[in-house]
């Protein structure tokens, strides 16, 4: 009898997973550096295109592509900055999934933005 128990919860077990599975919320933060010190003022240089603008010290807010983004520089020294991007798209009508290769694709574009205008290479 046990056996068959065990099958029956074995089968049962991925029913109930999707049953209670938690939906997402569509947000994400990310944590990203580069070898290199890019400054508070290079970094809102950066991002002054963005609407909506908030500085406060090493933390900005801003939205990009309809997203709602708060970043904030964690360490920064001459060989390294890291810091944490968050991107917010709850107030949008997205499948997840869509959602995941949006953001993914913005996170990479936009710290190639920091790497071409703070970097040490360009002379900033």
């Amino acid at each position: 009898m046990p056996k068959i128990m065990n099958r029956l919860l074995v089968l049962l077990l991925p029913i109930f997973i999707v049953g209670c599975e938690i939906e997402n919320d569509n947000r994400i933060g990310l944590g990203m550096k580069v070898d290199f010190l890019v400054t508070s003022e290079c970094m809102k240089s950066t991002i002054e295109h963005t609407q909506n603008l908030i500085t406060n010290g090493s933390s900005f807010s801003f939205e990009l592509d309809e997203y709602e983004v708060n970043l904030t520089m964690y360490e920064q020294t001459d060989i390294k900055t890291s810091f944490e991007i968050d991107i917010d798209g709850q107030h949008l009508d997205e499948d997840i999934g869509v959602f995941y290769r949006k953001t993914d694709a913005l996170a990479k574009a936009f710290k190639n933005s920091i790497i071409k205008h703070c970097s040490n290479k360009n002379g900033i």
